[in-house]
């Protein structure tokens, strides 16, 4: 018999295989996706016209703000999880920090998936201008194909997935003629294990990201006017195929039609990839359920956290567009965005501030207008929605009080 004691389990590993290119690639195929050929006419009706190319370079200054305090936190906490690791540590992980923590992942299992599918549901009812038939209920079918394709093609090495984001990014860039809202400039802060010299790339591919898709949106917006007149942009559901149809013919329409459905399914991919980490990285912290610690014992990837988010995904593209968007933001800016920002003074104040690889610009004044934003967003989305948002959270609360009254754990027991 062998005296010696078994050796400990190795913790799951990761390989880094995310350059510059690669996270900038995975941020821009985030935003740009479908979300513009179908949101600019209820942008031009909401604010009553042309104008409305102003909201986006308001839009582009809140995100730009925000994007100091993910690079200061990313640079700073390079790994997986995103914000959760963010607010574990900066709260502290052994009382608050576990408390939103765990309000992260649970407003993230609904809100992440819904994210998701938003883009399922976009790419499908976009199809519909290529084969009309689908209108029928068909494009749902649609939304669930294109779901199960982007979960078997991420079920791959990280090296080779890095390699196939630059080439659904190099159509995106291709086919520049949309840029989606700015969610997702962040998204490299998720797979932190996975990024080269994340000190540097991960800010600098925020940063780029940003740039480039604020620039490409406001062109894309101002050639549409310049060719269909905006009362006739409000009712359009195809805004930029018609847009190419009148110049250039139906040909040249379904060709660029085709491209768009490259982008979202991009898109799609990026935010699949990126999102599975995150309750890998918590059940690894042994903050969320084990089984979500899994890796794929030859592709190395966290398998059972891309199936089930996957699976949950698909399951919400079967909602209205509206539906799921609502529900997205309402359930992710109170904890996710105005509690990170919070966050970032109290890191500060933690691990002190000659120790952060990379600090803001300006600091505290782009975390103030960014937390003065999401409020605004929040609130003024409408209270049956700010109803939803505060339920979520008030619900998530007792739920981590009675795990932590189980397990006996605080603060129903000192922490360690």
């Amino acid at each position: 018999m062998d005296p010696r004691p078994p050796a400990a389990p190795s913790q799951p590993h990761l390989t880094r295989g995310f350059g510059l290119l690669h996270a900038t690639a995975l941020n821009m195929a985030n935003m740009v996706g479908i979300g513009p050929f179908i949101t600019i006419p209820l942008l031009m009706a909401a604010m009553g016209g042309p104008q409305s190319l102003l909201g986006w370079w308001v839009g582009a200054l809140i995100v730009l703000c925000d994007g100091q305090v993910w690079s200061e936190l990313g640079a700073a906490l390079p790994g997986s999880g995103g914000s959760y690791r963010f607010l574990r540590e900066a709260y502290g992980p052994e009382k608050w920090g576990r408390l939103m923590a765990f309000l992260f992942i649970w407003q993230f299992v609904l809100s992440g998936p819904l994210e998701i599918a938003s883009g399922l549901i976009g790419f499908s009812q976009y199809a519909t201008y290529l084969w009309p038939g689908l209108a029928g209920g068909g494009y749902r079918l649609v939304a669930v194909g294109v779901g199960i394709l982007a979960v078997v093609m991420l079920a791959r090495r990280i090296t080779f997935l890095s390699r196939l984001t630059v080439t659904l990014w190099a159509g995106t860039v291709v086919t520049m003629v949309a840029i989606y809202d700015y969610i997702g400039y962040y998204d490299i802060c998720y797979i932190g294990d996975e990024v080269r010299e994340p000190a540097k790339v991960i800010p600098r591919s925020i940063l780029y990201s940003i740039i480039a898709c604020a620039t490409g949106y406001f062109l894309l917006h101002l050639a549409l006017l310049g060719v269909i007149p905006w009362r006739e942009m409000l009712g359009s559901k195809f805004v930029v195929s018609e847009f190419i149809e009148r110049l250039y013919g139906r040909g040249a329409a379904v060709a660029l039609t085709l491209m768009i459905l490259w982008t979202a399914f991009g898109s799609v991919f990026a935010l699949l990839l990126g999102y599975s980490r995150i309750p890998f990285a918590a059940a690894v912290q042994g903050d969320f359920f084990r089984v979500f610690a899994r890796v794929h014992p030859t592709k190395k990837f966290p398998d059972v956290s891309l199936y089930v988010l996957g699976a949950v995904a698909i399951v919400a593209s079967f909602f209205t567009l509206d539906q799921v968007i609502t529900a997205l933001i309402t359930t992710r800016v109170l904890v996710q965005f105005m509690g990170q920002i919070v966050a970032l003074p109290l890191l500060r104040k933690r691990i002190g501030e000659n120790a952060l690889p990379y600090k803001m610009w300006f600091y505290p004044v782009p975390g103030i207008i960014a937390f003065i934003g999401w409020a605004y967003i929040f609130v003024t989305s409408g209270w049956t929605y700010v109803a939803v948002g505060l339920l979520t959270l008030l619900a998530g609360i007792g739920a981590f009080l009675l795990k932590a009254r189980l397990e006996r754990m605080w603060p129903f027991k000192p922490a360690a």
